[in-house]
């Protein structure tokens, strides 16, 4: 592929799936229907913001394509990458596999114009990037429109943006870490706006708040902004999530090679297969039957159980033992309400990232991992915890949230900042498991 695509020729490579929307967005839309389903269908268009070829403002990067943004209004404004993903399954799920379309071409502009997907569109926040997800969703485009022309052209993209995780984050393992690309200047500012705002911190030292600043920024990539699992030096670990998105990525890029027939196959699942044995070696705990993050400047395994720990079943890394193992664990991370990111344990702050909270990713994540190895019970329950708590909060408060209150059921949760009502990916997952799953309030 050349270096770079202008506008126009982005455009012409991106549009040609839409001639095989229609048929299935009809088959799908038939779905069942409560007052939160009615609310999601009625509000997702109020998230919508246009196509445009100039940011107004000059605070953010035009996008060529209409895109979705978490909130109707206030907060959360811009294109999200981690956020995206997630609220595709749910319009996917809608039947609105256009607009689907729309929010992956987005992202892949953004590989294309940037080297990598940041963490939004809003330019303060391209220094670092979220999550990898962009693969997967290139994936349920695919099925669910069979246009192996736009998938020969989404193909390079998603190399291009799995090469910046395993060279501008990559680490002396074999496997990639959670970073930045701020300047000096931003991370300065960074850290004030933290001390501020979020997080109590007392750094003496223009190099201490520089070091802190970084590594807060980079459990901003890592989408846990903010946690007690990195120990305040992100930077330093090697994520069990992480490594595990990128192997998903490796034996999905399997599948699209042989799909296109271009001759790569070999090379990713020699790829998938080497990231699989550096996860066993380094981030798999056998004594505990779990997975943990690796912190390289100790040299040892992480003292924090997190979530993570289950997103080797989600990209299928792990093995049906070891599965066995992860899951005698999930009684310390289900609650009445739901799941929580982290272990319970008291820590010097109560951080947004961490019991008793739980976010609507986890959800989806849990139940397909937990699905995937057979433990088709434990997925339905988790299931039926997630659907009732944003059915019964949303009778009460007549929206829906970023993340709620696993013990309580409710949204008196650990915040950082105002909670905001939120679309995104709360609706996209709820719309998933209703239509999808079929599960049901109740």
């Amino acid at each position: 592929m050349k270096q770079g695509l202008n506008r126009r020729e982005f455009l012409c490579l991106t549009t040609t799936a839409g001639a095989f929307l229609l048929f299935q967005w009809r088959i799908i839309a038939a779905a069942p229907n409560d007052r939160v389903l009615t609310y999601i269908r009625a509000s997702l268009g109020q998230t919508l913001r246009p196509a445009s070829d100039v940011d107004p403002t000059g605070k953010s990067i035009p996008l060529p394509f209409p895109f979705n943004v978490p909130c109707i209004s206030i907060h959360f404004q811009n294109l999200f990458y981690y956020d995206t993903y997630f609220l595709n399954r749910g319009l996917i799920a809608l039947g609105d596999i256009r607009q689907a379309e729309n929010n992956v071409n987005a992202l892949l502009y953004l590989v294309d114009k940037l080297g990598y997907v940041p963490n939004s569109n809003r330019l303060d926040m391209t220094n670092r990037s979220q999550p990898p997800y962009l693969c997967m969703m290139a994936k349920d485009i695919y099925e669910a429109t069979g246009n192996k022309e736009w998938l020969s052209k989404a193909y390079p993209l998603i190399a291009k943006e799995y090469d910046f995780w395993i060279t501008k984050r990559s680490t002396s393992y074999g496997l990639s870490r959670y970073h930045h690309d701020a300047t000096q200047e931003y991370l300065a500012e960074f850290y004030e706006h933290l001390k501020k705002v979020r997080l109590p911190l007392n750094a003496t030292t223009d190099e201490e708040k520089i070091s802190i600043a970084g590594h807060r920024l980079a459990e901003a990539e890592a989408g846990y902004d903010f946690t007690p699992r990195f120990d305040g030096r992100c930077s330093d670990f090697i994520p069990v999530d992480l490594n595990s998105n990128l192997y998903l990525y490796e034996i999905t890029m399997v599948d699209f090679a042989e799909q296109l027939n271009n001759g790569e196959k070999e090379l990713w699942l020699d790829r998938a297969t080497e990231r699989k044995q550096h996860i066993n070696d380094i981030l798999w705990n056998e004594t505990r039957g779990l997975y943990l993050d690796y912190d390289m400047k100790n040299e040892r395994q992480s003292d924090i159980t997190s979530f993570a720990m289950f997103q080797p079943l989600w990209a299928g890394c792990a093995s049906a033992n070891q599965a066995k193992r992860v899951r005698e664990n999930l009684k310390y991370f289900e609650f009445a309400h739901g799941v929580v990111p982290c272990e319970a344990a008291l820590h010097e702050f109560k951080y947004q990232w961490d019991y008793p909270n739980t976010w609507p990713p986890h959800s989806l994540i849990l139940t397909e991992a937990l699905d995937k190895y057979n433990y088709e019970e434990d997925a339905k329950r988790i299931r039926s915890k997630y659907v009732n708590i944003v059915y019964d909060v949303f009778k009460s408060t007549g929206t829906l949230w970023e993340k709620y209150n696993a013990v309580e059921g409710n949204i008196n949760v650990t915040e950082e900042y105002k909670t905001p009502p939120m679309i995104g990916w709360n609706a996209g997952i709820y719309a998933y498991m209703r239509i999808v799953n079929k599960t049901r309030p109740g």
